[in-house]
């Protein structure tokens, strides 16, 4: 019985985690055009980071990418 207790925790852990890491990709894809107009239009990187939640690479990293489009 033990055993079908820890074994239902951790599928519920994993499933939890899963759900936190698709949430966190959805806000993510919503920042991201945030982050685009605002490097388009000259911000400051730290300010992009600081109003978007997106870590200073990756913001480093979209700019990268328009650069070179």
């Amino acid at each position: 019985m033990e055993i079908g207790v820890e074994k239902g925790r951790e599928e519920g852990i994993e499933i939890g985690v899963e759900k936190g890491r698709e949430e966190e990709r959805k806000e993510m894809l919503q920042t991201i055009p945030i982050a685009i107009k605002m490097l388009q239009e000259g911000r400051e990187l730290q300010l992009i980071v600081e109003k978007t939640g997106l870590s200073q690479r990756e913001v480093e990293k979209i700019k990268q990418q328009l650069e070179h489009s």
